[in-house]
């Protein structure tokens, strides 16, 4: 979980630059997908994503499990925590991007 939560941060941060905060919230409203971890390829088999909804609802899959929750904006950081998560067993592969 810590890899899904570095990388919506990353993504995140890279959006928000020097917007102001209810410019940023609206273009968070949108949903990315994992390619590459490291510069690895991941496969398309594997299906990583993060979605921004409204009011900084957070969610997407990790692999095989599923993350929800919501987010906060304040002076342009992004704050996501107390997120749930699923707890289903994955294939070797899909655990490893996952992990």
């Amino acid at each position: 979980m810590k890899t899904v939560f570095a990388f919506a941060v990353l993504t995140a941060t890279l959006l928000l630059g020097a917007c102001a905060s209810h410019q940023a919230t609206r273009q968070l409203q949108h949903q990315w997908a994992l390619v590459s971890v490291d510069g690895a390829a991941v496969g398309t088999d594997i299906k990583s994503e993060l979605a921004f909804g409204d009011g900084l609802r957070v969610s997407g899959r990790a692999g095989c499990n599923r993350f929800f929750g919501a987010a906060s904006l304040t002076d342009g950081v992004l704050v996501a925590d107390k997120l749930g998560v699923t707890m289903m067993a994955c294939q070797p592969d899909v655990q490893q991007v996952e992990t």
